[in-house]
């Protein structure tokens, strides 16, 4: 509960929170567990199950889109290659190839694809962000806090 009380640690538990509860919510509907959102037919277009399976897919990829673009270490040094006057080679458009879909054009096979890979980059991300942490302590040591003339681990 101490972690959940500092601002750090209530937004992460929001994260993960959110993370969890629209997971298991697209987890549900991809299964087919929700009857009443299948009228006139599962499949149809303008059935709530498909709208909410698009609410809910966007929702996800804006949450993996948080630990990509706004909390990667790196971000600060890739922000200063910008300011070197040089400019990049816009994206080839192959890459940018389902920017053009809405929900109805769309691949049914990418909703799926893509939030397994979005979910798998955000863990591989906490895996190395861990591995080079663990790397870190080894040669420096952990951190240590004085409070009251006591030293105490601040891990």
């Amino acid at each position: 509960m101490k972690f959940v009380s500092t601002p750090t640690g209530f937004l992460m538990t929001l994260y993960g929170l959110n993370i969890v509860a629209w997971g298991a919510m697209l987890f549900f509907l991809l299964l087919g567990a929700t009857p009443a959102m299948n009228h006139p037919s599962k499949d149809a277009d303008s059935s709530p199950r498909n709208k909410w399976l698009e609410i809910d897919s966007r929702i996800l990829n804006a949450l993996f889109c948080v630990t990509g673009f706004g909390l990667a270490p790196n971000s600060i040094d890739e922000k200063r290659v910008t300011f070197t006057g040089e400019v990049a080679l816009p994206t080839s458009l192959w890459k940018l190839s389902f920017v053009g879909y809405n929900r109805f054009d769309r691949p049914t096979w990418s909703t799926g694809t893509f939030i397994r890979l979005g979910c798998g980059v955000s863990l591989l991300a906490g895996v190395v962000i861990w591995w080079e942490e663990r790397k870190v302590k080894k040669i420096e040591g952990p951190v240590v806090d004085v409070i009251d003339g006591k030293i105490r681990d601040g891990a």
